[in-house]
């Protein structure tokens, strides 16, 4: 019996070590029950009360300081809603396979459980294989807040590096999530809301409470595509999150893009100097404003690209006019290359007429090193 106590407790020490719990969960529940009396009958009464105490104050002070413990890092989580009432949840680490079981909608989602490679049903294509998965699903046996409020109750443990949604239907559910999560995470990184939509109860304010969760959680790379009008995000947005978040790399997109431009302010683009990898179709900042925010990008000397519109082509006598002396610029066209003498970095800047909006022009600038 003590030896085997020994070599459990043994395991247990090993597996908290990586943060993730056994096959089983509870390593004691291997324990027979007539060893386990077997101990317990070699106390005397007041033992037992003691214990019956003890075990009482311990899961008093457990449930009390589990809001100050620290979380278990996560490599990232992955949620897909294939219809309004199904969600699949895939948390990745980079050591471990272990499965999310995410019991039915009237019991606890409670459970880590390992699983074998070929149980772990691989619900999006891009999973790669060097990444190792935890996976689970729920149907439809709830309604879909009830879905979110019981992930969110168990997720809570975890801080993930990797945040990435597929069409979710963002409602109120989501947003009070979220909102948690942009308060407390200290590791998010990179976050991903892919073809994503609103649901039809939440109004303005709600589109608010997201901007303020981005503007608070400050990931590193972000890229946000929606299946609705995207107008919500604004020149404030965008501005807060430049000056936040240095050399950041940002996505926007939405549907019907040339059905919802936003025409940037004169200072809008000195802002964007800021960022790193930039892309926003809808972004369109008119061209006399665009090329003293493109040097000031330029000799900040780091790589990125950026993608919007402009409301006109430009030549290289513009141009020669606006850079300095410790520049050159060539020449092709709708194509410049702009270099900083003597840095060898250059600015690759290309001019494509908009298919959908005639009187405008899609621009290409790459930051990189010549």
């Amino acid at each position: 019996t003590v030896d085997r106590i020994s070599s459990i407790s043994n395991e247990m020490q090993i597996i908290t070590k990586n943060g993730v719990e056994s096959e089983y969960l509870d390593l004691l529940s291997r324990l027979p029950n007539d060893c386990l009396m077997e101990i317990f009958a070699r106390l005397d009464h007041n033992d037992h009360d003691e214990v019956a105490t003890l075990s009482r104050r311990m899961c008093t002070l457990s449930d009390g300081s589990r809001s100050r413990c620290a979380k278990i890092l996560v490599f990232g989580l992955e949620i897909l809603q294939e219809r309004r009432r199904e969600l699949h949840f895939t948390m990745r680490l980079p050591r471990q396979k272990i499965f999310l079981e995410l019991k039915d909608c009237t019991g606890p989602w409670d459970k880590l459980k390992k699983r074998n490679e070929g149980d772990v049903k691989d619900y999006k294509s891009h999973y790669t294989s060097e990444l190792q998965v935890i996976s689970g699903s729920v149907d439809g046996c709830a309604k879909p807040g009830e879905i979110i409020d019981r992930a969110a109750a168990i997720l809570s443990k975890f801080d993930f590096q990797s945040l990435q949604f597929y069409s979710m239907c963002i409602d109120d559910h989501f947003l009070t999530w979220f909102e948690q999560i942009a308060r407390t995470s200290r590791t998010l990184n990179n976050f991903g809301l892919m073809k994503c939509f609103f649901d039809d109860a939440i109004r303005s304010d709600g589109r608010e409470r997201l901007l303020s969760s981005l503007s608070l959680a400050r990931p590193f790379t972000m890229c946000l595509v929606f299946c609705c009008d995207a107008s919500f995000i604004d020149e404030t947005f965008l501005r807060n999150y430049a000056k936040a978040v240095p050399f950041a790399h940002l996505g926007i997109f939405n549907a019907g893009q040339s059905r919802s431009l936003l025409f940037a302010s004169k200072g809008l683009g000195e802002s964007l100097s800021q960022l790193g990898m930039f892309s926003m179709p809808r972004l369109v900042i008119n061209t006399d404003w665009l090329l003293s925010p493109l040097l000031k990008r330029l000799r900040h000397k780091t790589e990125g690209t950026w993608h919007f519109r402009t409301t006109r082509n430009i030549d290289q006598r513009e141009i020669d006019t606006a850079m300095g002396s410790d520049m050159k610029c060539s020449s092709n066209g709708n194509r410049h290359t702009i270099e900083l003498a003597d840095a060898n970095f250059k600015l690759d800047l290309r001019f494509i007429q908009d298919n959908m909006v005639a009187t405008m022009w899609n621009i290409e600038a790459v930051f990189q090193y010549a």
